[in-house]
């Protein structure tokens, strides 16, 4: 599902969302998703075993991931494409929507019908 995150909102913003090599694109996510959907990183169980984990993304406060999207789009995005977006890149793979939640989402549901 973060995978098909990543996609749908290159999809909104014509850009790669997390570019880089592998440290800058852990900086990067953590820089943007540090409190996505109210979940601090540090609440995430193993948290601190991923790889690329350094102990100066544990204070990362983050900028939000509305805030660098529309910063991406230069506009603002439709809610209801930024909750769902939000739901795909939850930092904890257990809250993270799944994909029969995600063809009931109303964003879906507006997109396909």
């Amino acid at each position: 599902m973060w995978s098909i995150g990543c996609i749908f909102g290159e999809l909104f913003t014509k850009n790669t969302l997390f570019i880089g090599d592998e440290k800058s694109q852990i900086n990067l996510i953590f820089y943007v998703l540090a409190n996505v959907n109210g979940k601090k990183e540090t609440e995430i169980s193993g948290y601190d075993k991923l790889p690329g984990y350094t102990t100066n993304l544990k204070n990362t406060s983050g900028i939000g991931l509305k805030a660098y999207i529309e910063g991406l789009l230069k506009a603002p995005m439709d809610p209801d494409a930024l909750d769902l977006l939000g739901r795909f890149l939850d930092m904890d793979p257990s809250k993270r929507i799944s994909a029969k939640e995600a063809l009931e989402h109303v964003i879906i549901n507006y997109l396909i019908f």
